[in-house]
């Protein structure tokens, strides 16, 4: 498998592949009276408990920042989370969960993960679009910096696809990297620059640690444009940029190499 094959899958199956996005997307809201409502209800809840504990409570807001500013900064870190919170938890089961798409069914296996990830994507999406409204109804500007989301929406929906065509394989074959990686998602949570500023980290070891923190860095990037403080491109800072787009390919080029070396494999273990 390479990536240009990868690439040429999804053109072939582009169809079938958002057809099961859409239908993963579905299942968290079957049975339920609301239905979609609870998609956009859940991470509204989290921000405002955060932003109630962490502003108001304990007044660890970013000094020169209002209630609503923080509200938007907080936001335009959590949302990007959300979607990379699903991804985290998901990819490590990403073929076990979908095993009759890997024994059964004549589907590229590879693709799987792929429309694994575009079903918490389009929830993304809409959650991007109120952060939007969000910061124009605070007062915001349209800048030229708004040419960036799409980018930023880009690279994290391909690193999170390397990192569960990677994770997704190995895991089928351990199921205690599994649990690992599971445990791992609320400790990143903490300690990636979601509820706090990279920037005003004074310990360089931590600074520098953070710089190879993908989660780090696409949160960093959001706030680059929708945060209403200290706006810019994403390449401001070149030697952040180039080792988060160097980590989104290597993730990607390590997915694709190991996904090939397991592959034929992978029914049998399922």
């Amino acid at each position: 498998l390479t990536l240009s094959e990868l690439g040429q899958g999804f053109t072939a199956w582009r169809s079938q592949v958002l057809a099961l996005a859409r239908n993963e997307l579905g299942k968290s809201t079957k049975k339920s009276v609301l239905g979609w409502f609870w998609l956009f209800f859940q991470p509204a809840v989290y921000i405002m408990c955060f932003w109630f504990a962490l502003y108001v409570g304990i007044k660890s807001a970013k000094a020169g920042l209002s209630g609503t500013d923080y509200l938007l900064w907080l936001a335009a870190g959590v949302i990007p989370w959300w979607f990379m919170r699903h991804s985290l938890n998901s990819s490590p089961g990403v073929f076990t969960s979908h095993a009759f798409l890997v024994n059964k069914l004549k589907f590229p296996v590879a693709l799987v993960p792929v429309f694994a990830e575009l079903a918490p994507f389009m929830l993304h999406l809409m959650l991007l679009a109120c952060l939007t409204a969000g910061y124009f109804l605070n007062g915001g500007q349209l800048t030229v910096y708004f040419l960036q989301p799409p980018l930023i929406m880009l690279l994290m929906l391909v690193f999170f696809t390397g990192y569960s065509l990677l994770v997704g394989s190995l895991c089928a074959y351990s199921k205690d990297l599994a649990q690992l990686l599971k445990a791992l998602t609320t400790p990143i949570f903490w300690l990636s620059g979601i509820i706090f500023d990279v920037s005003s980290v004074d310990n360089a070891a931590v600074q520098t640690a953070l710089m190879f923190d993908p989660v780090s860095f696409f949160a960093v990037s959001y706030r680059k444009v929708f945060a209403g403080v200290d706006p810019g491109w994403i390449w401001d800072d070149p030697l952040f940029f180039g080792i988060g787009i160097s980590i989104v390919v290597a993730t990607c080029v390590l997915g694709v190499l190991v996904f090939s070396k397991l592959r034929r494999d992978l029914p049998d273990v399922l």
